[in-house]
């Protein structure tokens, strides 16, 4: 369903609740279809979380206590730092996605909220967050949390903007996993920018 155009919020939330009935579909690929655009649109009064928004009906998915996906992709798709914390809420309820890549997104600072959700999810072992704007502290902070979480095995900020104290922690925490138990993808990450 890659670039199928499915930002409409009306489509988008019929599409969901037709994926919660489903229980057979474990992989799905909704990259490239401005699932976000709605929650970007400059409103100060409209947030994501708001009912009948695309990203409140992709929340509800991966949060379904039934849901059996195993694989969602999600990349470019203009989410942004809110709905971080939506998709993190989420998988605290989901014990069956073992892969969620969220890269080229605009998740900055809720890419921190969203692994918050790693100290709660015992399925997840390969998270993707490359190429979305994540800032140093937030890559400290990510580290952090990581530490907490035994099951992820691949963890992707490429293009990322973690800086000295980010790196550092990010490959101690590799050192701390040893014998290659976590592998952090950092191509193209700039890792000189200070805090």
């Amino acid at each position: 369903l890659a670039k199928m155009d499915l930002g409409e919020a009306l489509s988008f939330q019929r599409m969901v609740e037709a994926l919660i009935q489903n229980r057979s579909i474990t992989a799905l690929n909704l990259s490239h279809n401005d699932i976000g655009f709605e929650d970007n649109r400059g409103s100060t009064t409209h947030r994501p979380e708001s009912e009948g928004t695309s990203t409140n009906a992709l929340s509800k998915l991966i949060g379904d206590w039934k849901c059996r996906l195993c694989y969602l992709d999600l990349s470019s798709n203009l989410l942004t730092a809110p709905v971080g914390g939506m998709i993190g809420g989420a998988l605290r309820k989901n014990n069956s996605l073992v892969t969620l890549n969220l890269s080229h997104n605009g998740l900055k600072e809720g890419a921190a909220e969203l692994c918050m959700s790693l100290k709660h999810n015992a399925a997840l072992s390969h998270l993707d967050l490359g190429f979305n704007r994540i800032p140093a502290h937030t890559a400290f902070t990510i580290s952090q949390l990581v530490r907490e979480n035994e099951t992820l095995r691949r963890l992707g900020l490429n293009g990322s903007l973690l800086g000295r104290i980010g790196s550092i922690a990010l490959l101690g925490l590799c050192a701390e996993r040893g014998g290659g138990s976590l592998t952090i993808d950092m191509q193209l990450a700039n890792t000189d920018q200070r805090m």
